[in-house]
């Protein structure tokens, strides 16, 4: 137990159950400049974004796409968790865990995305409008 609070005190919630802190909302994030990503996810209590398997990622990287989520995406292939479904998609083969609904996002549309308005709930509402106001 005390390994629990320590490793969670600084930023390793390692023993922790993430399914147990699902948000019970599912939210879903459609690519405005393209169809060839299309998500659907959860927000975590502690402010990560579990990214359900079966999602699509785009393949094509946009300008601009921000090097860590370039450098992601190229890891999530390497282990298996994208594969490529067609031309033009990836796959997510299982739930993947990001830092945060952006990192989430930007992974999907392979640009830089600001995940909190991208996320939407089955009303249109975003992530910020249900969270953060």
């Amino acid at each position: 137990e005390r390994m629990k609070l320590v490793t969670g005190l600084l930023g390793f919630p390692i023993f922790d159950n993430p399914q147990a802190n699902r948000d019970q909302q599912t939210y879903t994030f459609k690519d405005v400049r393209n169809e060839d990503g299309l998500g659907k996810g959860t927000l975590l209590s502690t402010g990560e974004f579990i990214v359900f398997k079966n999602s699509l990622s785009r393949i094509a990287e946009r300008p601009g796409i921000h090097p860590g989520g370039s450098a992601l995406r190229k890891r999530l292939l390497d282990e298996g968790i994208l594969r490529k479904l067609n031309d033009k998609s990836y796959i997510f083969t299982q739930d993947y865990i990001f830092t945060s609904p952006s990192a989430a996002s930007g992974v999907i549309a392979a640009r830089s995305t600001n995940g909190w308005d991208c996320w939407k709930d089955d009303e249109g509402k975003t992530l910020d409008e249900i969270k953060r106001k």
